[in-house]
């Protein structure tokens, strides 16, 4: 990340509610101060990659458990990666005891 502040010219700034972070360089800027927050106030465990999709997701569930972006359709292009990860589970243990 330390290429990525210098580059940015991103500036830490303290304020009433903690650590913010200030910069001048339009959308990356915006990206790497959001993971510079996160990883400030010790969220940044929470942001996950799902392994089907491979998209960014934060989790939001109460002991950080949460694997896939979504269960359900309305995903990257409609999909339910938690639901097609678990179908796919259960046809390889039916094809291995069969």
């Amino acid at each position: 990340m330390n290429p990525w502040i210098e580059r940015l010219a991103i500036q830490p700034k303290v304020g009433e509610n903690g650590l913010h972070f200030t910069h001048s360089s339009g959308l990356a800027g915006d990206l790497v101060c959001a993971v510079l927050e996160a990883v400030a106030a010790a969220r940044w465990n929470r942001l996950k990659a799902c392994p089907d999709c491979r998209w960014i997701f934060y989790d939001h569930s109460r002991n950080a458990s949460k694997r896939w972006c979504l269960m359900t359709a309305g995903g990257p292009d409609g999909r339910s990666c938690g639901s097609i990860a678990k179908v796919r589970a259960h046809r390889e243990r039916a094809r291995s005891s069969e």
